[in-house]
């Protein structure tokens, strides 16, 4: 099982300049979450013990990643920040 990397661990969250560079740096990916638009890097699974939180593409063709916030909601986890609407 691989780790979240100890930059996320030890830098916040709400520090997203940072972790862009970090990911440029270092080569790790930075996207936009699938769900959320939220740009998040391949390094900041802190809250998943460095695994991939995915969820299936559209189109059928495998699994995407989502961002840290969507798995913790996922998870059932109350995030202020986040709302669904019914439907979601």
């Amino acid at each position: 099982m691989s780790r979240p990397h100890p930059f996320a661990l030890l830098v916040p969250e709400s520090w997203r300049r940072a972790h862009r560079a970090f990911a440029d740096i270092l080569g790790y990916f930075w996207t936009p979450c699938p769900l959320c638009g939220r740009e998040f890097g391949g390094h900041e699974w802190r809250d998943t013990n460095g695994m991939i939180a995915a969820t299936p593409k559209p189109d059928g063709t495998g699994d995407t990643a989502i961002c840290p916030t969507c798995t913790r909601a996922g998870r059932g986890q109350r995030l202020p920040y986040i709302t669904f609407t019914e439907g979601e």
